[in-house]
C-alpha cells in the first residue's frame, strides 16, 4: 500500500497558537512534521543524540542558527541539522514561517496525557 500525507491539507488548517510543530506522518525509519512560528517568535527544536533533521523552508523567510552558526532562510531553503545540534529559528518579519521538518530515526513517541 502507499500511505499518503494531504501536506496541502496541513497548511490550510487554521492554529491558533504561535509555535506549532504538528505531527505530520510517523514510520520506522524517519518522522515529518509541519512547523510554524509566528512574526516576532523565536522556537527551538532540541539536540537529538541519535537523529538528524532536515528542515524544509516551505513559507517566510527566518534567521536560523545551528551550532553557533547563524543563516536567514526563505522559501524553498533547505537546512540540514546533523545529530546532536539544536536549531533555534527566529521569525523577525511580518509572516508566518512554515517548514517541514523531517527527523531520522524519529525521536521516542511521546507518552500519552493522563485523562
Amino acid at each position: 500500500p502507499i500511505d499518503v500525507v494531504d501536506l496541502g491539507l496541513a497548511l490550510t488548517r487554521k492554529s491558533e497558537a504561535t509555535l506549532v510543530l504538528e505531527t505530520l506522518a510517523r514510520t520506522d525509519t524517519a518522522e515529518w512534521a509541519l512547523w510554524r512560528v509566528d512574526p516576532g517568535q523565536r522556537a527551538e527544536l532540541d539536540a537529538t543524540a541519535d537523529a538528524e533533521r532536515g528542515v524544509l523552508v516551505l513559507e517566510g523567510i527566518a534567521s536560523f542558527s545551528v551550532g553557533g552558526v547563524r543563516q536567514s532562510l526563505g522559501s524553498g531553503h533547505l537546512l540540514l541539522v546533523p545529530e546532536g545540534e539544536n536549531v533555534t529559528v527566529t521569525n523577525e518579519l511580518d509572516g508566518r514561517l512554515t517548514a517541514l521538518v523531517t527527523t531520522a530515526p524519529p525521536l521516542p513517541a511521546a507518552p500519552p496525557e493522563a485523562p
